[in-house]
């Protein structure tokens, strides 16, 4: 009974804070997660803008103007991408 108590709470904190923490203050961590993905693709990735907000129970977020940089020197514009976490 109490490991279910204490697992409820761990998940309503973390939950909790990604909502009123981490989400809001997303663009922040631009660098951060821009390199992730580079390293993730083995390709060079920019981010110009990233936002993040909720849909109904669900973390959204939408990244603009992604640069994807190869290594012939081509770079690939996607002016915008979103998704949905389910």
């Amino acid at each position: 009974m109490w490991v279910l108590i204490a697992v409820a709470a761990v998940f309503s904190v973390l939950l909790l804070s990604l909502r009123y923490w981490l989400l809001p203050n997303i663009e922040q961590y631009r660098e951060n997660i821009a390199s992730a993905i580079s390293h993730a693709s083995g390709q060079y990735v920019t981010l110009g803008e990233i936002s993040a907000n909720w849909d109904g129970f669900r973390p959204h977020m939408l990244l603009r103007d992604v640069r994807v940089h190869n290594n012939e020197g081509v770079t690939l514009l996607l002016n915008r991408l979103e998704g949905t976490f389910s």
